[in-house]
């Protein structure tokens, strides 16, 4: 039957297993819960065609043509959908899992609560598609164009979305632990309240999106943009950014305890109230970033540069500060307990009343250009 034309054709529920469709003008046809499992479809035409709740498992639909076509609650497991185009059809509760859309266009189409578990998505087009609470778990959206869909409380778990493009994306409340960003480009992205524990983001775009109060716990975001990036009160703890950028980022009351920042450039970010209690930031950069009140407690400091930098009321005891640029920095009222300054640089430092030291490391302190506010507290150097 290949090449045939049964435009607008009712043949609903009929069993046409293992047919040979290809090429077949099925366009606007009545397909409703047609068993078409291993058919031939490849490059059929089944535009605006009914197919709900059809079986079409393990079923050749290569470079078939489905707009508009309604397919919700179809059974496609296994299905090939190589460049199929699904432009605005309708998969809502459809199975999908271990189908192949590589390279299907998916624009506008309907997917939520659809199951897409192992579907391999590599390269499709999915702008405007809504996969609202829809499973991805390990799907492979590698490449995938992600442009203005809905992802809302979706199922990503260790879904491979390396070098995929996501431009307005919403995945609020998403399940996306151990999801692969890797070199991914992240856009008007809404990240809020999202699961992305043991995350792999290496070198991954985030700038000007927002990943407020998500689950970074161990994520791994080495090398990666996030410049201007909204992470108020995100878990980071453990998590691996060594290299990262993160000028203008807003981390306010964020979790970074244990982190690795080493060389992260934090320029001008806002750390107020953070916890940062044994985190590395050797050779980091943070000119001018905000860190009143932070939790800076054995924090790891050596070689970073702190010019202008605010830690007034910072928690700083057993901080390793060593060869620490400090030029302008405010530490007021900061605790600076078991702190070593003998080898960094106060130039222009400013330390509050509140702060004690000894007479000598004082005295030593103003020699080096810091500034003690008066009445400074001495402590006794006992003998």
């Amino acid at each position: 039957m290949s090449n045939a034309d049964l435009n607008r054709a009712d043949l609903t529920g009929a069993k046409l297993c293992g047919a040979n469709l290809s090429r077949t003008n099925l366009s606007r046809a009545k397909l409703d819960c047609v068993n078409l499992s291993n058919a031939n479809l490849q490059q059929a035409n089944l535009e605006y065609s009914q197919l709900n709740n059809a079986v079409l498992k393990r079923t050749n639909l290569s470079g078939a043509q489905l707009t508009g076509a309604e397919l919700s609650g179809a059974d496609l497991g296994e299905a090939v959908l190589t460049r199929a185009n699904l432009k605005f059809s309708q998969l809502k509760g459809a199975f999908l899992k271990n189908a192949q859309l590589i390279d299907a266009n998916l624009e506008g189409a309907e997917l939520q609560r659809a199951y897409l578990g192992a579907i391999d998505l590599s390269k499709a087009i999915l702008k405007g598609a809504k996969l609202g609470r829809a499973q991805l778990r390990g799907a492979n959206l590698r490449c995938a164009r992600l442009h203005q869909i809905q992802l809302n409380a979706a199922d990503l778990k260790s879904a491979d979305l390396s070098y995929a493009e996501l431009n307005g994306v919403e995945l609020g409340g998403a399940d996306m632990r151990g999801v692969n960003l890797d070199h991914a480009k992240l856009q008007e992205t809404n990240l809020i309240r999202s699961n992305m524990m043991a995350a792999s983001l290496i070198r991954a775009t985030l700038n000007k999106i927002n990943i407020s109060k998500a689950d970074l716990t161990c994520a791994n975001l080495t090398g990666a943009d996030l410049n201007g990036t909204s992470l108020i009160g995100t878990n980071l703890m453990a998590a691996e950014m060594a290299g990262a950028t993160l000028q203008h980022a807003q981390l306010l009351r964020a979790n970074l305890n244990n982190a690795n920042l080493q060389n992260c450039d934090l320029t001008a970010a806002d750390l107020r109230r953070a916890n940062l209690s044994g985190a590395s930031l050797k050779g980091s950069r943070l000119h001018r970033a905000e860190l009143q009140n932070a939790n800076l407690l054995g924090a790891y400091l050596a070689n970073a540069s702190l010019c202008d930098v605010h830690l007034n009321r910072a928690y700083l005891t057993d901080a390793n500060l060593n060869n620490s640029d400090l030029v302008g920095a405010d530490l007021r009222a900061a605790d600076l307990t078991r702190v070593n300054l003998s080898t960094a640089k106060v130039t222009n430092t400013l330390f509050g009343n509140e702060v004690r030291f000894d007479r000598e490391v004082a005295n030593d302190l103003v020699r080096r250009g810091a500034i003690l506010t008066v009445p400074f507290q001495m402590r006794q150097k006992t003998f």
